[in-house]
């Protein structure tokens, strides 16, 4: 099945948990520490003094070495930070397991002058020589911490009358689309980068152009030619589209010059586009349309899984035209829309010939259908769909879809009916030949008058004619990467890695790309909506988990865009706030970029606002330098990301791609500029990867793709799976384990770690700190993390907070876990550990058999989100006694338990606990040199008695028996 068809419903118990918290705890991270500690893992400050450039194997190397990025966005004014907390800044960005900063949009007109690279409000060619010396001083100071640079040259820029753009006050869209044939703007860019790129950076004693802190550069963010095609906004802006007069003549100017090139003469500009036009209306393919047969059962069918039930019938009351129509009554749903069809099978289809299926049908109430064209047997090839809203009275409907492979007699022509009950009636149902047009009346090579099709346009017009539209837009793109590719490159000498852009539409977008360093691409989960337009207050979020979507981000990001040969990069990724399971961010990203050997993730953002770095308040969707629920897991992660624990894909297929097919391609996209194209289950990336390249001769060969795939969803390496109805994600390799999702409602085994309670959704994560096997580590770190909000937070039911943001401090959710570790020790100690890392009084933990711990956290009573774990050896025996002649008697015991320990022994402190490390009972004994415990209300068992003496602990168990 195609994956639209698969998504699972939101499940209904998002409205039964409670939005809001008490009794949350207090985790502050501070913003100026840079410390080392014993149990997180370390990011040695380390001079940048290598260029970042591509190996043979297609990865990042720097040095010689293979390197990865755990990347932080820095939006807006946070791009310019004062010289006081820059320094502080880069050390904590450090600390945290950052090694490349994007800066993102320092060019938007947004914001105040504090906010923007730009000096004024008149024009968009002068840099602000205050905020260009604070870049230029937070750059050095990232570099000496080891942090590497990523820059977009064209992202939010307005140009302005001052730039000598005419009517630049009517560009839409920061000028996305234009910037890419407007010679004018795109001259302003390369000035652009060459005030930025090439002035001294006088901390640096360079331009930043030469330096090797400069790894990556983005000539522009979220922009494609072809994708705005894809949605019709290449038309004027009184025709719905996004475009000013100039640019339509734009253009079409270069849209005619293309053809005259391409096309000797006008005969041979007719032969090719006339070739495949021809009237409609003919070849029907529908067997008994109009059910006047009486028994549409023969030629009809009604698809039904799970618990779904569904009839057809011959309806002789009201029928659109002639005694009958078809009647279907949909008795129980699902909430899986393709667990319903109406369909027939057996039509014949032709590739790239477009096909029109016209039909009457109302319903009992007003409801939507689904018209789905596919193939009816594997791989069950979707074609084209269309949503038709249906009224209680008759009406006539038409969808035009375009075959992209012949289909002998296995095409199904199905209507799906959402997921609602109740009754529809269908007539004069019918699938013919379409009306195509070729080459106009009136339209001449010569004269320049052949008109631009909208995408919306081409199922109407010949193969040849739309796929020349595709391979000019295609065409200028690359001219438009390529051009400013080899300007940064040779004319300015910039060293760094250089990227097209991000938010792809597909594999078209991909190939004007291939000439490129690097490939990019990014993507949001739950985004932030706005029904009445943007507003502060008026906004709202699905407030759903990723782990119960059924699907999720990774498909569109690891789906088949990366390219053969080419570093693979996320630029910008983010579950924003308030998103309740946002902390599931990072255990997504680490374990899938990770599968598809990505060699950067970069999250959105850190902080957009340059005087706010100490706060402890969530002020906006993405910032997360104050989200500690996010920012906690963040050493762990990186580390697990940046040094290879989770390991790449055993299996990685190649798709080749030829520009005749791509061309082709418009006949079977219907994604519009937000979809991301590729011509097989983009659900490939759950198991396996794949990398695209160019230069095939005809149709992909798709199948090593489709084998790839198997029939659960853990990934080839068997060390990442997800499971969308318990709404568990895990990773479980060697030295790194992390659990995600409902693990209140799961019992989850992840080999060393298993999760046997928990009160609510969270993350736990387990990280080994000595290189070891976690079974095996002696030092570890144990991370735990759930939701988070801002004091007084105030949700409006369970998708908004309007502008009820809170204030400080934040407050964690505290989380009560019940965990078994499978350790090679004797016994372990709990450290509960500061907002720095620094380490707190350590719990003892005993085994419940030999190598196997059971832990009782509870974050109320240890209010922390990291636990550093020491794995200890030695015996520890009832019968001796503990070292330093003191006795501990009887053992086992049953009422009384004697402590007793020589004149000059000094011991401060005894301490009972059971052998999950949760403390019982605590003396203080200094000055004394014996101690009585009562034990009758004990329960039988084992405990764990410590004694903490002249600057050492130790441990030993007492048996309480009945």
């Amino acid at each position: 099945m195609r994956p639209f068809l698969l998504f699972f419903a939101l499940f209904i118990s998002l409205s039964l948990h409670a939005q809001t918290f008490s009794n949350g705890f207090q985790f502050y991270l501070p913003p100026d520490d840079s410390t080392t500690q014993r149990f997180l893992p370390e990011f040695p400050k380390k001079t940048v003094d290598e260029f970042v450039t591509v190996d043979a194997d297609g990865h990042f190397s720097a040095g010689g070495q293979p390197i990865r990025f755990w990347g932080m966005n820095m939006a807006y004014g946070a791009c310019f930070p004062d010289y006081n907390d820059a320094p502080m800044i880069a050390a904590r960005l450090r600390k945290m397991g950052v090694n490349l900063i994007r800066f993102t949009l320092m060019d938007s007109p947004w914001t105040d002058e504090d906010g923007t690279i730009f000096f004024g409000q008149s024009s968009t060619q002068v840099l602000s020589f205050f905020n260009l010396d604070k870049l230029n001083f937070f750059i050095a100071q990232l570099k000496n911490e080891g942090i590497y640079v990523n820059l977009i040259l064209q992202d939010a820029r307005t140009f302005r009358e001052g730039d000598g753009v005419l009517y630049a006050d009517s560009i839409y869209q920061t000028a996305k689309a234009v910037s890419m044939f407007d010679r004018h703007l795109i001259a302003l860019q390369k000035n652009y980068a060459l005030q930025l790129l090439t002035s001294v950076n006088p901390y640096l004693g360079h331009p930043l152009a030469e330096d090797p802190v400069l790894a990556m550069v983005d000539i522009t963010n979220e922009n494609t030619l072809y994708g705005y095609w894809k949605s019709d906004w290449l038309r004027l802006q009184s025709q719905g589209g996004d475009l000013i007069q100039r640019h339509i003549d734009t253009l079409d100017l270069r849209w005619n010059q293309f053809l005259q090139n391409k096309y000797a003469s006008q005969t041979a500009l007719e032969t090719a586009w006339n070739q495949s036009a021809g009237t409609g209306g003919q070849n029907e393919q529908v067997n008994d349309g109009s059910f006047e047969s009486g028994d549409p059962a023969a030629n009809f069918a009604v698809e039904l899984h799970d618990v779904a039930q569904a009839t057809v019938t011959a309806d002789p009351v009201n029928a659109y035209e002639g005694s009958f129509s078809g009647r279907v009554d949909v008795l129980t749903a699902t909430s899986t829309n393709w667990h319903i069809q109406f369909k027939q099978v057996g039509a014949t289809l032709e590739a790239f010939k477009t096909y029109q299926i016209t039909f009457a049908a109302r319903a009992d109430a007003a409801k939507d259908i689904l018209v789905v064209a596919s193939r009816d047997n594997a791989p069950y090839t979707y074609y084209d769909s269309k949503t038709i809203p249906l009224g209680t009275a008759w009406q006539e409907y038409t969808f035009t879809f375009t075959a992209p492979e012949d289909n002998d007699a296995s095409f199904r022509l199905g209507f799906q009916f959402n997921n609602q009950e109740g009754s529809y009636w269908f007539d004069n149902l019918s699938m013919t030949d379409a009306d195509i047009a070729g080459l106009l009346p009136g339209e001449s090579l010569a004269q320049g008058n052949i008109r631009r099709l909208d995408y919306s346009e081409r199922g109407s017009y010949s193969p040849q004619r739309v796929a020349d539209m595709a391979e000019f837009y295609m065409a200028l793109q690359s001219e438009y990467f390529d051009g400013m590719y080899g300007y940064l490159k040779n004319e300015l000498g910039v060293a760094a890695n250089i990227t097209g852009s991000n938010t792809w539409s597909g594999i078209n977008d991909i190939y004007t790309a291939r000439h490129l360093d690097y490939v990019n691409d990014e993507s949001t989960w739950d985004y932030i909506q706005y029904p009445n337009g943007w507003s502060p207050s008026d906004w709202q979020i699905e407030n759903a988990p990723m782990v119960r979507s059924g699907w999720g981000s990774i498909p569109s990001l690891f789906g088949g865009l990366a390219i053969k040969g080419k570093p693979y990069t996320v630029s910008s990724y983010a579950h924003p706030f308030p998103n309740r399971y946002q902390t599931e961010m990072m255990p997504w990203m680490t374990a899938y970029a990770s599968l598809h050997d990505a060699s950067a993730i970069n999250y959105f953002y850190y902080n957009d606002d340059p005087e706010n770095w100490a706060s402890d308040r969530v002020d906006d969707y993405h910032s997360l330098h104050r989200n500690t629920a996010q920012m906690a897991l963040s050493p762990l992660y990186s580390f697990a990301f940046r040094n290879g624990l989770v390991a790449p894909a055993q299996q990685v297929a190649e798709v080749e791609y030829s520009l005749p097919y791509l061309r082709s391609v418009p006949f079977y996209d219907d994604g519009g500029r937000w979809g991301k194209f590729i011509p097989y289950s983009s659900g490939v990336a759950f198991y396996s990867s794949v990398r695209s390249s160019f230069g095939g001769t005809g149709s992909p060969d798709v199948a090593p793709v489709n084998g790839l795939i198997g029939n659960d969803l853990s990934t080839d390496t068997e060390e990442t799976s997800i499971d969308f109805d318990q709404g568990i994600l895990k990773t479980e390799s060697p030295q790194f384990i992390s659990v995600c999702g409902f693990i209140n409602e799961n019992e989850v085994d992840a080999g060393a770690l298993k999760v046997l309670s928990a009160n609510d959704f969270g993350v736990v994560s387990w990280l080994s700190l000595d290189g070891e096997a976690l079974s095996q580590s002696d030092e570890s770190l144990l991370a735990i993390s759930s939701k988070l909000q801002n004091t007084n937070m105030a949700w409006a039911g369970t998708t908004t907070i309007n502008d009820n943001w809170g204030g400080q401090p934040t407050e964690l959710f505290p989380m009560q876990l019940t965990l078994e570790l499978a350790v090679e020790a004797d016994y372990l100690q709990l450290y509960p550990l500061s907002g720095k890392g620094e380490a707190g009084i350590a719990k003892i933990i005993l085994p419940t058999a030999p190598g196997l711990f059971l832990l009782n956290m509870d974050q109320s009573e240890d209010p922390t989100t990291w636990f550093g774990l020491e794995a200890l050896h030695g015996p520890l025996s009832s019968e001796e006694a503990i070292p330093g002649s003191i006795a501990v008697f009887p053992n086992p015991a049953s009422g009384t338990v004697f402590v007793q320990w020589p004149s000059g022994t000094e011991v401060a402190e005894i301490s009972l606990t059971g052998l999950d490390g949760r403390l019982l009972r605590t003396w203080k004994t200094e000055g004394l040199q014996s101690w009585r415990i009562d034990v009758s209300d004990l329960a039988a068992g084992v405990y764990c008695l410590k004694v903490q003496m002249e600057g050492r602990v130790l441990v030993r168990r007492v048996v309480v028996g009945r």
